[in-house]
């Protein structure tokens, strides 16, 4: 499952250089709790990120799911050096 955003949708953490945002408001469910509930294929597997104006389209790929289903994402390209993530928290 690949998903795509923008980034207007994201609140962004110039310190630690992290894009973040509930679900919820993304339009997404995570049953992410380690219950018999969670199915495969509701977690995307990477995301694309329209950035800035007139946009450009990052890639981010699924790096880790915490006890609590908040996912983190890793930049591919350009922007994993600079170590820019995206979290999803799991509401």
């Amino acid at each position: 499952m690949i998903t795509e955003f923008k980034s207007e949708q994201f609140s962004y953490d110039t310190g630690i250089r992290r894009f973040f945002a509930d679900a919820s408001s993304l339009g997404l469910k995570l049953p992410l709790r380690y219950t018999s509930d969670a199915h495969p294929g509701l977690i995307p597997y990477e995301i694309y990120l329209l950035i800035g104006n007139p946009g450009k389209l990052e890639t981010f790929t699924l790096e880790f799911i915490d006890k609590d289903g908040n996912i983190l994402f890793l930049a591919n390209g350009p922007l994993n050096a600079l170590g820019v993530e995206v979290k999803i928290y799991n509401n």
